[in-house]
């Protein structure tokens, strides 16, 4: 039993199940006269058509499954380009992560960061699609050329200095709108006053591509 509070979760139909059933048969007495040989032939038929068996998804193997089991392409992972520069709170930078997928579909992709960022600090989330730069910016280096697009809204850092920010695509600019076999490169700056020098600075690039 999954779960003792949701019984339901336990019922469905079978990976062979197959919901409808047609079965058609047509018996033809041949007109054949004559000697005993020649004579009481027939013609018979048997049509049959039957749905689909069920598809069900199989988290483990990241596939539909029926009687022609049917894998799916995951989504790419993201990866990491551009440096993260030390920062008055973490000697390493802030490091951008993500979590969920860049499936347009799903629509559930978040960039995150732990530990990384000054707290109680402006982030404010940048992407691009010309990654080939990788220039001064603040006191880090920016490596996603314009054009680039903002991320809205902007978040806050917590005490421990994390933060997360969801990327709704429907939401975003129609001039910087994701679309399924693109590529796109996000950074995220943010305040750093007790650093001295530009009092701003910017995580390392996350760099991600787009399925349907």
């Amino acid at each position: 039993m999954q779960n003792s509070y949701d019984l339901r979760g336990d019922h469905g139909p079978s990976g062979f199940d197959a919901r409808h059933h047609f079965v058609a048969r047509a018996i033809y007495n041949l007109p054949f006269r004559g000697s005993g040989f020649v004579e009481g032939w027939q013609f018979a038929i048997i049509l049959q058509a039957q749905s689909g068996n069920v598809l069900v998804w199989e988290p483990s193997l990241g596939r539909l499954s029926n009687a022609y089991p049917i894998t799916i392409l995951q989504c790419p992972e993201p990866t990491s380009f551009c440096t993260a520069s030390p920062n008055s709170f973490s000697p390493t930078g802030a490091i951008l992560d993500h979590s969920g997928s860049t499936s347009v579909t799903l629509n559930n992709f978040v960039l995150e960061e732990v530990g990384g960022v000054p707290p109680n600090k402006t982030c404010a989330a940048f992407y691009g699609q010309n990654t080939s730069i990788n220039v001064t910016y603040g006191d880090g280096r920016r490596c996603i050329a314009s054009p680039f697009f903002r991320l809205h809204p902007a978040t806050t850092s917590n005490v421990f200095g994390d933060f997360s920010m969801p990327v709704d695509l429907g939401s975003l600019s129609p001039a910087g709108s994701i679309n399924a076999g693109q590529t796109w490169g996000w950074q995220v700056m943010y305040r750093d006053p007790a650093a001295g020098g530009s009092g701003f600075n910017i995580t390392n690039g996350l760099l991600t591509h787009w399925c349907p």
